[in-house]
């Protein structure tokens, strides 16, 4: 949902297409550049503290970001260096919850919750962002679009 939010307020702030494709970039960038490291510390560091860690981090960034924006103080670099710093949250994040799934369900559960994890992951906010926020705009086609992807799910 950030990215598609942020995307948006990108293009209130700065209509550049270079300026909307740098918050794509702040968000993809940690992501590439932690999850090896993030998935080595979820092998070896307490990852219940780690996903408690990451939670409050985004929790507080997102917090921020949605302050300066009610307040209408936030400028273009405010919202790349804050999507920057949720990346590194979702980077640290992600390998340790995608490996205490096994230490949260039973063994006969586990393939039904790996897949209900995919499926999940599947259809978050990347799968439908860019189609709910324009389907909020008024686009008809959109409306489709969206009910394709919950007829193909």
């Amino acid at each position: 949902m950030h990215d598609s939010a942020a995307a948006w307020l990108m293009t209130l702030l700065a209509p550049s297409p270079l300026m909307v494709s740098l918050v794509q970039v702040a968000t993809t960038l940690p992501l590439f550049l932690l999850a090896l490291p993030a998935g080595a510390l979820a092998d070896v560091l307490d990852r219940r503290r780690i996903l408690l860690i990451a939670q409050v981090w985004l929790f507080v960034v997102a917090a921020l970001l949605g302050v300066l924006t009610i307040a209408g103080v936030v400028q273009p670099w405010m919202l790349l260096v804050i999507t920057l710093a949720i990346g590194a949250g979702s980077a640290i994040d992600l390998p340790s919850w995608q490996a205490i799934i096994p230490e949260t369900v039973s063994r006969e559960e586990l393939p039904a919750a790996v897949g209900l994890g995919a499926v999940a992951n599947r259809h978050s906010g990347a799968e439908f962002g860019d189609r709910w926020s324009t389907l909020r705009c008024g686009d008809p086609r959109a409306t489709l679009r969206v009910a394709d992807r919950i007829a193909d799910a």
